[in-house]
């Protein structure tokens, strides 16, 4: 094998895969995030060097331990004695092993403490100096720090189990296993970031929340910890802010160019109010130091009440709120009055207090921006209007609008094209009106138009995906627009309206950015749903369906991913459509097939929880004296879903249920056992849960003496296929078993139970 590598037939890690089937061991491609850094201090630096190996990770009394020659039983066993653990041998090449060695062992981990030092929050170097004894603690919790910031982590967790010690970092919005140091080391980690925070460290049964900044290489890092007594010891969290990762610049941002000039035309106004909306992490705090900072030079005054004030900017007047002592977001804003502001920026309107005295505010001459925890710009209009605020005083001071989320970019580095299919363009509403909406006609047609999908490489740790970036929904006012807030409009007819002025919802600003290669249709299918309502002028002489009128059916609810309401109209059907293609997005993800997959479970799942209730639907439009009206509505409405309902109705069969005597334990075997596969994949599907299946018994009673029974035999198909999968998804990865019964019903002699016992 070296004879191979020195002679360039074989890299080292294709001889150590090679090496890896040979002898039936794992392979590990060390990188340094793989290797716990506690380790250290396990085995002598000389003997990792001299033997070429490397500690991995400890789980209980196993040390897994990555090895150039696993046969080296001489090796392992010294290593076991000196260790008192169990070696688990690993394959990987020895400069990988090197690497890491030295990230481990060499200047990387000495020189962290070197790296940060403590600019306040713990009262100066002198008080971070500890004793020799827990110099350990002190680089794991460098490294930890380091680790994080270089990585972009937003937020750190150290959570305290009753075996184990966890860290994971939440990297692009998603909590991901950092290291499970030894538990022991909890005590002396808790304690340091303690002192660094300057919290009290005897203080164990109460939550505390401290701040740490640090100058981490040339850059200024700014910690809120927070930390609060569970059940096993006390947790800590501590978010992230890093002024150098900071973009002021709004066109960094993500938006597109001719969105960008809307909402750069809202913000330039001398007065009125400005809101950015959202859920928690969605982006909120980057668009607004980014709007002030656009606004910020000499000429004007700037005030902003914060809690907490989370980045530092140069000219503008920052204010801490502190609601225990009585200033909170309205005091700061009655207090801003008097301080002569220009531009006043509040962290949040929580209360009709704050919003009351932020639209006088807007309506005195000062331009106010804000935020608001909605989920799209016209529901903000409406609750504001909900929270008391006057329709007038709102419709006269209201600018700009915009709502954001955030989606996973493609990486770069692994990113491949793909040609978009008909059946995926109409599911994500893709046609002519929408590319010109897009300003992308002129670029793209429906033929030529492609997407990317990340392939997985060692930079995105083979998630295909790297980074966040906005997509935008920015809401104009107009003059029917204010119309409609003095009419006291709903929210679906403001949403109707915005469409109709112009406004790109979040999924079309989603869906631009797919075609732009800058993210994958799945993210668009996870993150928003569709507008529900054309833009086109042409759509306002279309037959509106009164909510009133609609016909109401009952839907049998179903398991995971899909979750239907007991009654509703089309407007809840076509909700369900975007669940299960948003379902559906995530096949790739649990199955090498993801096509033969999608085909069965979407026709099933379509036939009875789509195709069924639309075809009930038309039967009670043709009972009523308004058939002539409803039918035509049902199809334009059909015409505006993920997918075409007549092309589903034409393929799908007849579903009318008709009952038969028979055998249950017949239909039994077919629909669980025969299908037994599908049920897994299925489950994996609906809970994301990938292991679901790997460790599962399934054993069944099934007398061959019961009598026969009138069954319907396509609905007993989903009732028990949603049962056997609910069991399947209760087990989850740790597995167990499954018994299915079929008996006689105790006291009678003609009716039989279906049963699923499961060992969870």
């Amino acid at each position: 094998g070296a004879y191979l590598v020195k002679a360039g037939f074989l890299t080292n890690k294709q001889l150590s895969i090679g090496l890896s089937k040979q002898f039936n061991i794992p392979f590990v491609d060390l990188d340094e995030s793989l290797v716990d850094p506690v380790l250290a201090t396990l085995l002598p630096k000389k003997l990792c060097h001299e033997q070429i190996l490397c500690p991995v990770k400890r789980e209980n009394n196993k040390l897994v331990l990555a090895m150039t020659d696993p046969t080296d039983i001489i090796t392992i066993d010294h290593i076991e004695m000196m260790t008192g653990m169990r070696v688990s041998p690993v394959v990987s090449s020895e400069l990988s092993i090197m690497a890491a060695l030295g990230n481990l062992y060499g200047e990387n981990i000495d020189s962290l403490a070197d790296n940060i030092g403590s600019e306040g929050g713990g009262g100066g170097d002198e008080d971070l100096d500890m004793g020799e004894n827990d110099a350990p603690i002190i680089k794991l919790v460098n490294l930890v720090l380091t680790q994080a910031v270089n990585l972009n982590v937003s937020d750190i967790h150290i959570e305290i189990y009753e075996h184990e010690l966890r860290i994971r970092f939440r990297l692009d919005g998603v909590m991901k296993l950092f290291m499970t140091p030894a538990r022991a080391a909890h005590a002396g980690v808790v304690s340091r970031i303690k002192v660094m925070a300057n919290l009290d460290i005897a203080e164990t049964r109460r939550p505390q929340d401290g701040r740490i900044k640090l100058n981490m290489q040339n850059r200024k890092i700014d910690l809120r910890v927070s930390c609060i007594p569970c059940v096993w010891g006390e947790k800590i969290v501590m978010r992230i802010c890093d002024q150098g990762n900071l973009k002021v610049d709004l066109g960094d941002l993500g938006f597109e160019p001719f969105v960008l000039e809307k909402y750069m035309e809202g913000v330039r106004c001398s007065n009125g109010i400005v809101l950015v909306t959202g859920p928690t992490g969605s982006g909120k705090t980057t668009t607004l130091y980014s709007s002030i900072f656009l606004l910020n030079n000499p000429s004007i005054n700037i005030m902003t009440a914060e809690d907490p004030v989370e980045y530092n900017l140069m000219g503008i007047n920052q204010v801490q709120c502190h609601p225990d002592i009585g200033l909170d977001f309205s005091a700061a804003l009655r207090s801003f009055l008097r301080q002569d502001p220009d531009v006043i920026m509040l962290g949040e309107i929580r209360d009709f207090e704050t919003a009351s005295i932020a639209i006088k505010a807007a309506m005195t001459g000062h331009l106010v921006i804000s935020t608001l925890h909605t989920n799209d710009a016209p529901a903000t209009v409406a609750r504001l209007l909900n929270m008391g605020i006057e329709p007038f005083s709102l419709s006269t001071s209201l600018r700009i609008v915009q709502a954001q989320r955030l989606v996973k970019k493609i990486c770069k580095t692994c990113a491949v094209e793909y040609k978009a299919d008909k059946d995926l363009l109409m599911s994500l509403g893709i046609d002519q009106r929408m590319l010109k909406k897009l300003h992308l006609a002129e670029k793209h047609t429906l033929d030529n138009i492609t997407f990317k999908r990340g392939a997985g490489c060692p930079d995105c740790d083979n998630t295909g995906l790297k980074g966040r970036q906005g997509i935008y929904e920015v809401l104009t006012m107009t003059q029917k627009f204010r119309e409609l807030i003095e009419n006291r409009g709903n929210t679906e007819e403001m949403r109707r309206q915005a469409l109709l002025d112009g406004m790109l919802s979040l999924r079309e600003s989603a869906i631009y950015k797919a075609i732009n290669g800058v993210t994958t249709v799945a993210e668009v299918f996870h993150t928003t749903i569709d507008s529900g309502g054309d833009s086109d002028e042409e759509d306002k002489d279309k037959p509106k369906m009164a909510e009133e009128s609609s016909p109401v059916i009952s839907i049998p609810k179903t398991v995971g991913a899909i979750q239907v309401s007991d009654g509703g109209s089309i407007g809840n059907l076509t909700r369900e459509i975007h669940e299960f293609t948003s379902m559906l997005a995530k096949v790739s993800g649990v199955t090498d097939n993801p096509a033969a997959v999608t085909a069965t479970i979407s026709k099933e799942l379509l036939k009875h929880h789509i195709a069924a209730p639309l075809e009930q639907i038309r039967a009670q439009a043709g009972k009523t004296e308004q058939s002539d009206k409803i039918l035509p509505l049902i199809q334009a409405q059909g015409q505006k879903m993920d997918f075409n309902v007549k092309n589903l109705i034409s393929h799908l069969a007849d579903i009318k249920p008709k009952l038969a005597k028979m055998q249950l334990n017949q239909l039994v075997e077919k629909e669980i056992f025969a299908g037994l596969k599908n049920h897994v994949v299925t489950a994996r599907l609906l809970s994301g849960i990938k292991e679901i299946g790997k460790n599962l018994k399934v054993s069944k009673s099934l007398p061959a003496d019961l009598p026969q029974v009138q069954i319907d035999p396509e609905s007993f198909a989903t009732i028990a296929a949603n049962i056997f999968i609910n069991a399947l998804i209760g087990l989850g990865s740790k597995g167990g078993e499954i018994k299915v019964v079929t008996r006689l019903k105790p006291k009678t002699t003609n009716r039989v139970e279906f049963i699923i016992f499961d060992s969870g």
